[in-house]
């Protein structure tokens, strides 16, 4: 009887410590991949920078990702690597999905990454981002940013 009190204990401490939060998971995950729209200033239409603007619309959140519409990334996986890819991993979705079910905690502040510097206005690609399908014909990113919902590509020939 002592045993089985031991192992229930040791059971719920690990599904508690497994339970994703918002600084420690979710942050990092929106950080990379989704504030460059969703902050002010740019195309998307809220935020998604604070707990408090996340935790607003975590269903929404969990859903939109769960069905990857979100971020907008409409090229097929698996027929290259892109710049810039916005695509979230298997496993982000999944950790999404899980801290959303579980509660949306927020967790510890201090294992909040700090949010990434990021320019401001139109996200113009350099030369050096060029694509070369089939190595014959270069592809450039243009006019991404507030003035565009969706970035499109402008054929280079050279």
């Amino acid at each position: 009887m002592k045993h089985s009190k031991i192992v229930v204990a040791l059971m719920a401490i690990k599904a508690f410590a497994a339970v994703p939060t918002f600084n420690s998971d979710i942050a990092p995950i929106l950080y990379e991949h989704c504030i460059q729209c969703h902050r002010p200033g740019q195309v998307a239409p809220f935020a998604l920078l604070t707990y408090q603007d996340v935790a607003k619309r975590v269903g929404l959140i969990a859903t939109v990702t769960q069905k990857r519409l979100m971020p907008p990334w409409k090229a097929v996986a698996g027929y290259g690597h892109f710049l810039d890819e916005r695509r979230l991993s298997g496993k982000q979705i999944d950790l999404i999905r899980q801290w959303a079910e579980s509660g949306a905690a927020e967790g510890d502040p201090r294992q909040k990454p700090s949010p990434p510097q990021l320019k401001t206005g139109r996200r113009v690609h350099r030369r050096g981002s060029l694509l070369r399908p089939g190595g014959r014909t270069r592809y450039r990113a243009v006019l991404c940013g507030p003035a565009r919902l969706q970035c499109r590509a402008v054929r280079q020939d050279r």
